[in-house]
């Protein structure tokens, strides 16, 4: 057989970098002394993992400083002007993991062009694993394991589900975890169904 040619069909892609610039420990006291409750009526959706989040600390020096680093670092990563919708922390105490979950949404249009991050300001050596399954054909499944470090920035499609392994370590693991759509949505149909319309 010659000039056999490979074709991908699916490419899905996550990626990991390391974010400077962000006083890790500042921005951790300003999680640790706010009150980051979540509303009660959210707690009642039992679909959803609103139950192992807490608010973000908005208007906190290094709170804010992040919000604009991630926001120019998922922009470059991407190749495009990305907008914060939602951000949100997470504390992991020994023992305690992450539900399989997405952050997808039913008003993306053009879900691949959405996108999610999660930062750690403090997951210290052997602290939970961040860990991606991807589907294609409702057959093929596969997970990829990510060990993440302090400082480390992981950004994903917002449709790809993810969840953590356990955390076993005393020391508390810290994420910050947050939602971006893009400024110049696509709003282009994805298929124009009229040509099998009835005549009028």
């Amino acid at each position: 057989m010659n000039n056999v040619e490979s074709i991908q069909l699916i490419a899905v892609h996550a990626y990991k970098t390391a974010l400077d610039g962000i006083d890790n420990e500042k921005l951790i006291e300003e999680i640790r002394t706010h009150d980051g409750t979540i509303a009660e009526h959210y707690l009642q959706n039992k679909h959803h993992t609103y139950y192992e989040d807490q608010r973000y600390p908005f208007g906190r020096p290094e709170s804010e400083k992040l919000i604009e680093t991630l926001t120019t670092a998922v922009s470059q990563i991407v190749g495009r002007d990305m907008i914060l919708e939602e951000i949100w922390t997470l504390t992991l105490q020994k023992g305690n993991s992450v539900a399989w979950h997405s952050h997808k949404s039913n008003t993306h249009l053009h879900p691949e062009e959405f996108f999610s991050i999660a930062y750690y300001p403090n997951a210290q050596e052997g602290s939970a694993d961040l860990i991606f399954t991807t589907t294609a054909c409702n057959t093929l499944e596969h997970s990829t394991i990510v060990e993440v470090s302090t400082g480390t920035l992981v950004v994903f499609n917002s449709f790809v589900t993810h969840m953590t392994s356990r955390h076993l370590l005393d020391e508390e693991r810290v994420v910050v975890s947050a939602n971006f759509s893009p400024a110049q949505l696509n709003n282009a149909p994805t298929q124009d169904w009229t040509a099998y319309s009835r005549p009028i």
